[in-house]
């Protein structure tokens, strides 16, 4: 899966092989501390690139921004784009055993992180009719746009911040008050 497909601005991985740093050298990313080359260019055009997980998605920059801060504050900012980043989605298998599952991630922060570490293999554990893994690596979390909810509905995907967990809920909890869906406490509803 393309992770990249689900930021806005995102240029193809094609594209993202011409990137060159300031130096005009090809640009590089530090895999174990999550960084690397920023601004990139491509074909002149400045572009931004987010580390993550040692990866990394390459966004143009349309407003020529003096920093990763400033094209964060203009590319991801305000009303529209936030409407706009609840309507993308990225669908992913989820496999166990033979059982096999589609779903839909949105694009939450989190659940972007999410996307950029896959393929994910862990170990489930359920909790009442909640199935649950911990995730390799650091989530971001974004207070405004990963907004954490306390009772869920069945089918919801969630990241769990405290237990740095993918749940999955399928109905009560040992949490539960009568037939709501409540996680140990509260999820980012990641889809």
């Amino acid at each position: 899966m393309d992770f990249g497909a689900t930021y806005a601005g995102s240029i193809c991985r094609s594209c993202d092989g011409k990137a060159m740093n300031v130096l005009g050298v090809p640009a590089r990313t530090l895999d174990i501390h999550d960084d690397g080359d920023n601004p990139v260019f491509i074909n002149s055009q400045q572009c931004w690139r987010r580390h993550r997980f040692g990866g990394w998605v390459t966004m143009i920059d349309p407003n020529d921004c003096n920093s990763l801060e400033q094209f964060y504050e203009l590319q991801f900012g305000g009303e529209q784009f936030s409407k706009e980043m609840y309507e993308c989605s990225a669908k992913v298998r989820i496999t166990a055993d033979a059982a096999q599952v589609e779903a839909t991630l949105n694009n939450t922060l989190a659940a972007q992180d999410m996307i950029a570490a896959l393929a994910i293999r862990a170990t489930a554990n359920t909790w009442g009719d909640e199935i649950f893994f911990g995730l390799p690596g650091e989530v971001e979390v974004d207070d405004e746009f990963d907004q954490v909810q306390e009772v869920v509905d069945m089918g919801d995907l969630g990241y769990w911040p405290p237990g740095r967990a993918f749940r999955t809920f399928f109905g009560p909890t040992p949490a539960s008050r009568g037939n709501e869906i409540r996680p140990a406490s509260a999820v980012i509803v990641i889809g």
